[in-house]
This record gives C-alpha cells, sequence and structure tokens, in this order.
C-alpha cells in the first residue's frame, strides 16, 4: 500500500494540495509488533517470493471470520488502535482523510465523525475493494462525508 499511498499523495500534490502520507505500520504513532511481524513476513516471504496463493489463502480465512472490526463508537468504545489514529489526526488537523488500506477503514469513518466529521475518502487499490471484509449490512458506514473510489464499475469491484 506504500506505493498506493505514495501515487495518490503525488497527484494530490500535483493539483496543489498539501498532504502528508502515514504508514499505519512503521510511524512512530503507530508501533505495533505484531502488525510489524506480519508486515515483514507479507514482504518478506508471500510478496518477495510472489506466494500469491498463498495470501488469497489468508485473505479468504480473514473473510470467513468476519469484519475485523465490530463498530466501536465513541465515548463508551475506544481501542489503543483508535487512540493512534484519532492523535496523528489531531496532531496534523487535516480538512479532509484520504486511505488507500481497506482494514481499517471502519475506525477511521469512527474518529473522523468523533474529529467533527471530517470528510474521508477511500481510493480502493485493487479490483475487489474487499469492502465485505469491512462491512456487512448491519455494520454498513451511514457517514454522508464518506465516499470510495473503485477501480472498476464490475460487480467484482463492489461487492
Amino acid at each position: 500500500h506504500k506505493s498506493a499511498a505514495s501515487a495518490v499523495q503525488g497527484y494530490l500534490n500535483s493539483a496543489g494540495f498539501e498532504s502528508e502520507t502515514i504508514d499505519t505500520t512503521y510511524d512512530p504513532g503507530f508501533e505495533d509488533p505484531g502488525r510489524q511481524a506480519y508486515a515483514t513476513v507479507f514482504n518478506d516471504v508471500i510478496m518477495k517470493n510472489q506466494l500469491y496463493g498463498a495470501q488469497n489463502w489468508i485473505m479468504d480465512l480473514q473473510s470467513r471470520s468476519g469484519p475485523r472490526y465490530a463498530p466501536c463508537s465513541s465515548p463508551k468504545c475506544n481501542t489503543a488502535r483508535k487512540h493512534q489514529f484519532r492523535s496523528a489526526v489531531l496532531r496534523r488537523r487535516p480538512s479532509l482523510l484520504v486511505t488507500v488500506y481497506y482494514m481499517e477503514l471502519l475506525p477511521i469513518l469512527e474518529i473522523a465523525k468523533d474529529l467533527g466529521n471530517l470528510a474521508v475518502i477511500h481510493i480502493a487499490t485493487d479490483m475487489d475493494t474487499r469492502m465485505g471484509d469491512i462491512f456487512t449490512p448491519s455494520t454498513f458506514p451511514v457517514y454522508p462525508r464518506f465516499l470510495a473510489g473503485i477501480p472498476f464499475d464490475v460487480d467484482q469491484s463492489i461487492a
């Protein structure tokens, strides 16, 4: 997702917008040894050895287990991860959040709402946007300031 984030930042900068990319795996405010270990295995084993079948199998298992995050509205429910996102947004005070990593979209939408209804644009980077991994009919976002850009207007991208 680094290359996708870098590309989006380049598009925004070339259009005259000021933007900043946050690496939620390695930036100091997002330290998490488990996530970093998974990223190392993903990059150094799966991607370098082109084990795409293994990655697809892992993603299929994740999909079968349901959404990664359950809705967790503040103030009654907070997590350490949401605090990391909230702190990053408060330090930067953006007028718009742009994401390219779908797995943490639900907590990002929740903190965007918490922090004054910030607009959120998610730019999908794969043909399969994997929204079914994040949202179910009961967790589908009702957030008027959210848009998702999809790469292809086909059923496989929207599922």
